[in-house]
């Protein structure tokens, strides 16, 4: 599979044996950058159908005469789908936590949601028998455009009701329910993880993405909680950070780790960004980890909460 950096736009081949389904953590080989592949999902090819050359009237009339002309099912020809060969793979992966130590995979665990649409079942188009076969010959041809048509349109409809749907359930979504912390509407996306030299602190991991509020009503102080993982998927480390408070680098390279952790706990956000978010707002956060253990292989991300706008006002 081609896999591009994020950041430089450089493009690497990359087996997907290595791409886990949850996701894989890679490190671009030319500017350093760490973001997240996802496997591939194949997409069926709808069938075409392929439409027998008809023969003659003349030719039709000699071989049936003037009887009672049986129907032949067509045959459809499916279309041979194959993969376009994939040059021999690239080096992605550098050393993360030191120069001598190569990380062999490294994935961030990102929970999504796909909603795939089945595929309709071909309903088979029945001809009556016809005694005259000029007639026969209109029906199955007016048959096979129907059919058509019918695919045509299926195939059209599929690319959009999973977008309407999404539409209609984040607009008619009703107050929070009593067991929902906050965060049950709250989807996360442009995650990614990365190292910095810390000049007080030494090596910081730092995993930053975009949270957006999907509640039909206007959210305060989301919570974010990033876990650190060894290779068996445990958690070795955790910690948490409100969104709007984002560090530029020379911040993340000069701040001590306390004002650094002091930023994460602003709730407020930067210039009040955490209050107040509207329906499908959008805020960044950044999640930041000091004294990284020596076993850190992966990572995860959560909406861990917030709190309804309205209801804070009382």
């Amino acid at each position: 599979m081609i896999v591009q950096c994020e950041k430089c736009q450089s493009k690497f081949n990359l087996s997907p044996d290595l791409v886990k389904p949850t996701g894989t953590i890679v490190r671009c080989s030319i500017c350093k950058n760490i973001f997240v592949v996802h496997p591939e999902i194949e997409k069926e090819e709808p069938q075409v159908l392929e439409e027998k050359k008809e023969e003659s009237l003349d030719q039709l009339f000699e071989e049936i005469g003037y009887g009672e002309a049986p129907l032949k099912k067509e045959e459809v020809a499916e279309k041979e789908v194959t993969k376009e060969e994939v040059p021999a793979e690239e080096k992605l992966f550098k050393d993360l936590l030191g120069e001598e130590k190569e990380v062999a995979q490294e994935k961030g665990a990102l929970e999504e949601s796909t909603s795939i649409l089945e595929e309709a079942p071909k309903e088979e188009v029945l001809v009556p028998k016809k005694k005259r076969s000029r007639l026969v010959i209109l029906l199955i041809i007016l048959g096979l455009l129907l059919i058509g048509g019918f695919i045509a349109a299926f195939i059209g409809l599929s690319g959009k009701v999973g977008i309407d749907l999404g539409k209609i359930s984040s607009s008619k979504a009703g107050k929070q329910s009593p067991d929902d912390p906050g965060n049950k509407k709250l989807s996360l996306f442009d995650v990614s993880g990365k190292f910095v030299k810390n000049q007080k602190s030494g090596s910081l991991f730092v995993v930053s993405g975009t949270v957006k509020n999907r509640y039909p009503g206007n959210r305060s102080y989301i919570l974010v909680k990033a876990n650190l993982l060894d290779s068996k998927g445990n958690v070795i480390k955790s910690e948490t950070a409100y969104a709007g408070n984002i560090f530029s680098e020379s911040e993340l390279e000069k701040l001590s780790i306390e004002e650094i952790n002091s930023k994460m706990k602003n709730k407020d956000g930067d210039n009040n960004s955490n209050v107040n978010i509207e329906p499908n707002g959008t805020r960044k956060f950044m999640v930041v980890f000091s004294d990284l253990p020596q076993n850190l292989s992966e990572f995860t991300v959560q909406a861990l909460e917030s709190k309804h706008a309205e209801a804070l006002k009382k």
